[in-house]
């Protein structure tokens, strides 16, 4: 294998590297909240970074207030208003009266987003939805036996990706291979006619 071939091996698994670290950072979540919930410390983080309508992951870390130890076994909900935190199926100045209007104007109730208990103080969830772009109003709440706290906090969900977004390391990955084979062969034709003239 001549160098410039090992070069180009050895800027593709760079690359493939690279790509992999990237995933991991953004597998790992942002914070979203940190506070107090009562005698609990607690950390949410949340992925991608920023969040988008789609699919989401959250972790849950919950601690004993005070530097205290990780709490395991506590029941911990976060629970989630839409943004605007109203009834927007029906729009007031399409008509429909005052039925409509009171439609637009109630509180919708807030949906349980993810629910668990914690293990070694952490809470994993996979594949949350978040369904429309917006502030989202949420309330985290823990429960360990007779003590329970909650913490209130706010996410930014902006509209989902498009596919490209969401795929472009997959997508840039085989016209960096095929560029860099093509730019092996055309050293190695480039070459031949050297050899024959030599011999």
């Amino acid at each position: 294998m001549s160098r410039w071939t090992s070069g180009c091996v050895a800027a593709l698994l760079a690359a493939l590297a690279s790509l992999a670290a990237s995933n991991a950072r953004g597998d790992a979540g942002h914070v979203v909240a940190v506070g107090a919930a009562g005698p609990f410390e607690v950390h949410v983080l949340a992925a991608p970074a920023p969040l988008r309508v789609g699919a989401s992951e959250w972790s849950v870390f919950v601690r004993r207030s005070l530097g205290g130890a990780a709490v395991t076994g506590a029941e911990v909900a976060i629970d989630a208003r839409p943004p605007g935190g109203f009834d927007r199926t029906r729009d007031p100045g399409s008509g429909g009266g005052a039925a409509a209007r009171s439609a637009a104007s109630t509180p919708v109730p807030a949906a349980r987003l993810l629910a668990g208990r914690l293990l070694d103080g952490r809470l994993d969830a996979r594949g949350v939805p978040l369904s429309s772009p917006g502030v989202w109003p949420l309330e985290i709440r823990v429960r360990d036996g007779d003590d329970a706290g909650s913490l209130t906090f706010e996410v930014s969900v902006e509209p989902a990706a498009s596919p490209f977004a969401r795929h472009w390391r997959a997508f840039a990955l085989p016209p960096v291979a095929l560029a860099l084979f093509a730019l092996q062969q055309w050293r190695v034709l480039r070459r031949a006619p050297r050899r024959r003239r030599r011999r």
